[in-house]
């Protein structure tokens, strides 16, 4: 159900500076695996599978980063994700450099002062290499920095420390997109 949830969102996403192309990790074990592939088999949007491999979430990101083909990689937490935000934080990221945004799931998901302190575990933390990422959260990256991440992920003791650390050491720029509403001035109160 969520993975139809995500297709349809995906589905109604349109953008004239963004080509989208579906990376579906799959498992042959997984019983809903051949009903997401007939869905999509009935949408316009560009897909393929890859195997998702041992070691969890680490793993499938790791696998993920590998069968990318464009530019930026996209990774998601669940259904609800503010997918027409991605111009918002693309032309963010080119603003300030930055290898790395986060998109805030909605109106309801405020950024967490505490992120500011330490963003690379924020990021860790994002992608769902600790705690459970509340759904919708967004992590667009350039294709190059999570390859340079996620290799080798799988051999760390701890995935998510490992991630935050080397983002630590690459220096990497992460910029991070609360919502906001387009018919709303900025700076307007409640």
């Amino acid at each position: 159900e969520a993975a139809g949830s995500i297709v349809d969102a995906l589905e109604s996403f349109h953008s004239p500076h963004v080509r989208v192309e579906l990376l579906v990790m799959e498992d042959e074990l997984d019983p809903g695996h051949l009903a997401l592939r007939e869905r999509l088999s009935r949408t316009a949007l560009s897909w393929r599978t890859a195997v998702r491999p041992p070691g969890g979430r680490a793993g499938s990101l790791a696998a993920a980063t590998v069968a990318a083909e464009h530019e930026f990689l996209l990774v998601g937490t669940g259904v609800g994700a503010q997918y027409d935000q991605i111009d918002a934080a693309l032309s963010l990221m080119w603003a300030e450099g930055a290898d790395i945004a986060l998109v805030h799931a909605g109106e309801s998901d405020a950024a967490d002062v505490t992120d500011a302190a330490d963003p690379a575990a924020t990021l860790s933390a994002w992608l769902g290499l600790g705690a459970p990422v509340p759904e919708g959260r967004l992590v667009l990256m350039r294709r190059w920095v999570a390859r340079w991440l996620f290799n080798e992920i799988t051999r760390a003791i701890s995935p998510g420390d490992e991630i935050a650390d080397r983002v630590r050491l690459l220096g990497v720029g992460i910029v991070q997109l609360a919502w906001f509403a387009p018919d709303r001035p900025v700076g307007a109160e409640d």
